[in-house]
């Protein structure tokens, strides 16, 4: 079992201590072994005995050709059932917060293996593994890995446009985070209008208070900025500033980030 769930995972290696970390996610097949490190060191040195993987220090790697070998084994049931003990592995294994920049090296580990075509991540519908796609967003565009940010944002949005919706909260979240990134490379225009219409269907769909619609709103005052647009971005971020300091207070960092924006749009409008 425990090689059989190695198998959905990508081809770069596993870090061994995402089994440790991963153990908190109990639903899986491989939940027993991975909870007693004992058994679970016994397991992976066994499989390095008959050469089925590759132990080198603090990662595992298993051939491409044996991943293959053992998914075309398995009913599609199956290779479902374990493409998603691997989808709830990683999300369990993550780091708490992808702003916390001492967690990124964390995070570039799991990287590959969300990628992964094997993993298939993109079409888990689980909300704790859609909570861990967002984070691994955040954390590339808050690490300036823009390029890959916009490439598996655009991943995760074509997929979760399908299923669940446009409405959904985490498509908006994703669509946000992307015209962020946009935004980051120059492309204003196109940053622009992605926040501008993902700003209107979360304010219809989810409401003027909810997250997504708040932090939306701050990514559009931004748009706003860029454009030169100081007064309509004065608006918009004295609107976001109030809905923050109502919902989280003064003192939260969104809120402190929402009046370090007021005073950017003051600043350029007495220029």
């Amino acid at each position: 079992r425990l090689l059989r769930c190695c198998a959905f995972f990508g081809p770069d290696p596993i870090p061994r201590d995402v089994f440790r970390r991963g153990s908190q996610a109990t639903e899986t097949r491989v939940s027993d072994l991975l909870a007693d490190a004992i058994p679970l060191s016994r397991s992976i040195r066994e499989l390095g005995r008959f050469a089925l993987v590759t132990i080198s220090g603090k990662e595992i790697v298993v051939h491409r050709l044996i991943q293959a070998l053992l998914r075309a084994e398995l009913s599609e049931q199956e290779q479902s059932d374990y493409r998603h003990d691997v989808h709830l592995i990683l999300a369990a294994a993550a780091p708490s917060s992808p702003s916390d920049d001492r967690q990124w090296e964390r995070y570039q580990e799991l990287l590959p293996h969300v990628t992964s075509d094997a993993t298939e991540m993109a079409q888990c519908r689980d909300p704790k593994v859609r909570t861990f796609a967002l984070d691994m967003l955040r954390y590339l565009y808050q690490s300036s890995s823009l390029t890959s940010c916009d490439e598996l944002a655009q991943t995760f949005i074509e997929q979760w446009l399908e299923d669940p919706g446009p409405d959904d909260a985490d498509v908006l979240e994703a669509q946000r985070i992307r015209g962020n990134v946009l935004r980051q490379l120059g492309s204003y225009n196109e940053a622009y209008d992605i926040t501008e219409k993902t700003l209107a269907r979360s304010r219809a769909a989810l409401g003027d208070r909810h997250p997504v619609t708040v932090a939306t709103q701050m990514s559009f005052g931004a748009d706003q900025r860029a454009r030169g647009n100081f007064a309509a971005a004065l608006d918009m971020d004295r609107e976001t500033f109030e809905s923050h300091e109502a919902a989280y207070g003064m003192a939260d960092p969104q809120s402190m980030r929402a009046l370090h924006n007021l005073a950017l749009d003051r600043s350029e409008e007495r220029r």
